[in-house]
């Protein structure tokens, strides 16, 4: 596999967050060759965007996917996805899902083919404090990363990252992120 295999996604920004530095790093690996795709923190649009994305590139064998979790100190690598819908929290187009499944008759909860402990350990020991979560949370990056698992058959990763700060830049990111590439890749 090789970057061109990766497609990484993340977000514009939502609620009450101004900026989401997933949106702003992926601006920067697309300019560096990466591919990657910026959802609207849209239920219904994310998931329609990222299928587009791949009837078009049949290159793509895993997805990168990156969220912010702006109450979290540390990057967070998910190691679980949950087939189960939010907190009753709108998306930025107003939307409340009415199920409580995301994908009927579906598992309900799907692990990355990815050893998340490795990753972790790799990244605090090369660059950056990571730790390994079970818990992506319940709204739109669970959303996209259930789905992610669902259409590679685990290849895929969430990675959530803090707010941006003077000691998480964009900068910062950008090198994780091609530092989780890079393993992705060996």
């Amino acid at each position: 596999m090789n970057k061109n295999n990766i497609l990484i996604t993340g977000f514009k920004p939502f609620l009450k967050n101004r900026e989401n530095p997933t949106e702003l790093a992926i601006q920067k690996l697309i300019k560096k060759g990466y591919k990657g795709l910026v959802f609207d923190v849209d239920y219904n649009s994310s998931i329609n965007d990222l299928k587009e994305f791949l009837k078009k590139d049949k290159e793509i064998k895993f997805v990168l996917s990156l969220g912010l979790a702006s109450n979290r100190d540390y990057i967070t690598i998910e190691k679980f996805a949950y087939n189960e819908y939010s907190n009753g929290i709108p998306d930025n187009s107003g939307y409340i899902p009415k199920s409580r499944l995301i994908i009927d008759n579906c598992k309900l909860c799907l692990q990355t083919n990815c050893d998340t402990e490795y990753i972790c350990d790799y990244l605090s020991m090369k660059i950056s404090l990571c730790e390994e979560s079970t818990n992506p949370g319940r709204y739109l990056c669970n959303f996209i990363y259930f789905n992610d698992l669902v259409l590679f058959n685990g290849n895929a990763l969430f990675v959530h990252f803090p707010s941006l700060s003077e000691d998480n830049t964009i900068k910062d990111y950008v090198n994780v992120i091609e530092t989780i590439v890079e393993r992705l890749c060996n």
